[in-house]
């Protein structure tokens, strides 16, 4: 059977993708600058049970482990924060900060 000439053997592309750059260790890193900011504007306290999860669009997910402290953040405390972050961060600003239960 003829070999279509536009196609390649899977080994070829694996090495290439595999060769590629990536962006996960400035992702890692920004998360990290991320996460330190979060908790010197959060505090102490409250940085014990929360976590940084992700940050898409210019939104910080931040996960909480109980639904009354989330629901603190979301409703009195994370635009103090955000603004707090906002004043340190390095780069474009956070638009948002979304809270989320999670347990960990």
């Amino acid at each position: 059977m003829a070999r279509d000439r536009h196609c390649e053997k899977l080994g070829d592309i694996l090495k290439r993708v595999a060769l590629r750059p990536t962006s996960l260790p400035r992702a890692a890193a920004r998360l990290d600058q991320r996460e330190k900011l979060w908790k010197e504007a959060a505090g102490e306290t409250v940085s014990r049970h929360t976590r940084l999860r992700c940050e898409r669009d210019s939104c910080l997910t931040v996960e909480g482990d109980s639904a009354p402290l989330v629901q603190e953040l979301a409703g009195f405390s994370g635009g103090g924060i955000l603004k707090k972050i906002n004043s340190r961060l390095e780069g474009p600003p956070l638009l948002r900060l979304k809270f989320v239960t999670g347990s960990f």
